[in-house]
């Protein structure tokens, strides 16, 4: 493939002045950078740089001014000192901190590539670009940005078949995790203490249209949820289902400032969210390079909410336990985009040129530090293997509308323990991300609602014996018991068992 190699071996007299019809700079070697000449003004008066950039003359202009001058002003050109792998110069403008770096770094090039992605792709032509990501990434460049076909850079990775990019950008999205988890943590603590404490069961139930007996044969089980003051308790007993066999253990899931399983079968104390092993870690990275980069889109075409009424017109009801409750069916049309991503993106010496060969025309800002902001071009290419598919789905439920606490309030109590069962799990999805929840009318909560599981098998989730608990009620049960204490691998069996590993795996998603 012809591609412009990387190359800094530049000597301090030796000035590149490459895309100069485009944006013009001189580049040096990292060594002249760093060991500047005692008189860099009159260097840079030799190559006429004042003139080019129309700088005025001052005693104190330095090569790092007209650099941070120059790339402040061309959109693309901090694209262009990472697709040349002008390492010297992006990390000297890094650490000159100007105001609109944000802007910068993030900034989407004429063929939709932000800096860090445009790294990303070209990791696959030399290691140097590497650095690059790295620099990048610790300067704040947004790692979840995607290409205009909606691809991520994790997918752009293992597309590639790059272990140790995957690596990279697998380490800073955990970090970030992490302090994502933390500021949860503390946010999901201010919240609980405002709501009412509380009691309740959740009654799983399991059917289906297409497999015989599934309601006779499937696991059922009826879970039970603690909330007193910043605490959690949740207690289940069902943890697996396999050949037809309920696999099932007494476990406590109890958030107390942090989030532990209890295990009572065993006796064990697990923390879910410890911080991952090296062998864990790698573990993971095997996962990810052994899958294969899909991308599906689900777009809500319409929905509908009726009250399902009997014979005489009027809503169906039923009490559920002291609650009146109104049965209404949902329908909803949803688009279904899946492609599959191919192989790696390739990108010649020509990718700063458009269709007609001109080099696109930089955007100037009229003021330093603020860029006049235009429609960034898009690029729209057809996606590989695209499959779509419009499903027409139908669900019932039952919602009532004086119960204690309300839907928004159920999903913020879900997610904070929801990474640790993989029930609540998939109700928290189906409820939020599937978008559920704002089809609902308004005030109401669903007492009694299906959840579509697998192909032809529909859960249908019961929330029972609501009462409130009084501010006497003795909180021992939210304390941890003097169990052994286990990490995760051996509590959890991560490394032995690809879906314990899930929760590490979506990271990346």
């Amino acid at each position: 493939m012809d591609f412009i190699e990387c190359d800094s071996s530049h000597s301090s007299a030796d000035w590149d002045w490459t895309m100069d019809e485009y944006a013009v700079i001189p580049q040096r070697s990292a060594s002249s950078i760093e060991n500047p000449s005692p008189s860099p003004t009159k260097q840079l008066s030799e190559t006429k740089l004042y003139d080019t950039l129309q700088v005025k003359s001052s005693p104190h202009l330095t090569y790092s001014k007209d650099l941070e001058e120059t790339i402040s002003t061309y959109s693309y050109y901090f694209h262009y000192l990472v697709f040349t792998c002008q390492i010297a110069s992006i990390s000297q403008f890094l650490h000159l901190s100007p105001l609109n770096l944000d802007e910068i770094i993030n900034y989407r090039d004429h063929n939709g590539n932000s800096p860090l992605f445009l790294a990303v792709k070209l990791c696959s032509t030399s290691r140097e670009y590497l650095s690059i990501v790295r620099i990048l990434i610790e300067h704040g460049a947004d790692i979840h940005q995607k290409d205009l076909n909606g691809w991520t850079m994790i997918d752009e990775a293992v597309s590639q078949k790059n272990r140790e990019l995957v690596s990279v950008l697998f380490e800073y999205l955990y970090i970030e995790k992490l302090l994502s988890w933390e500021k949860n943590r503390k946010t999901a603590q201010e919240f609980l203490v405002a709501l009412p404490n509380f009691y309740v069961e959740i009654k799983w139930e399991f059917s289906s249209n297409v497999i015989p007996l599934v309601s006779k044969i499937g696991p059922h089980d009826t879970c039970k949820l603690w909330k007193f003051a910043d605490k959690l308790r949740f207690d289940n007993t069902l943890v697996g289902w396999k050949n037809f066999r309920c696999k099932r253990r007494n476990i406590s899931l109890i958030f107390d400032e942090e989030l532990f399983i209890v295990n009572h079968s065993k006796k064990i104390v697990v923390n879910p969210l410890e911080e991952l092993d090296h062998e864990e870690t790698n573990e993971i990275i095997n996962d990810i390079m052994s899958s294969e980069p899909v991308q599906g889109n689900l777009s809500l075409l319409g929905h509908s909410v009726t009250e399902v009424t009997n014979w005489r017109g009027n809503t169906k009801t039923k009490n559920i336990g002291k609650w009146k409750a109104y049965k209404h069916k949902i329908q909803f049309r949803t688009h279904v985009t899946m492609a599959k991503k191919g192989r790696k993106t390739e990108l010649t010496k020509d990718y700063f040129k458009d269709e007609t060969g001109k080099l696109p025309k930089p955007i100037f800002k009229h003021k330093r530090g603020r860029r006049k902001h235009k429609t960034q071009p898009v690029i729209k290419t057809a996606l590989e293997n695209p499959v779509s598919n419009v499903k027409n789905s139908t669900l019932f439920c039952w919602l009532c509308y004086d119960f204690p606490i309300k839907i928004r309030e159920l999903l913020s109590v879900l997610e904070v323990i929801k990474s640790a069962n993989k029930s609540l799990e998939r109700l928290y999805e189906f409820l939020e991300n599937e978008g559920i929840a704002t089809l609902l009318p308004e005030n109401s909560f669903p007492i009694k609602i299906e959840i579509p599981i697998t192909l032809g098998i529909t859960a249908k989730v019961t929330f029972l014996n609501f009462t409130e608990i009084n501010e006497n009620t003795n909180t021992t049960m939210f304390e941890i018991p003097k169990y052994d204490r286990v990490s995760r691998r051996i509590g959890q069996k991560t490394l032995t068992s690809p879906k314990k590993r899930l929760l590490f795996t979506n990271l990346v998603a």
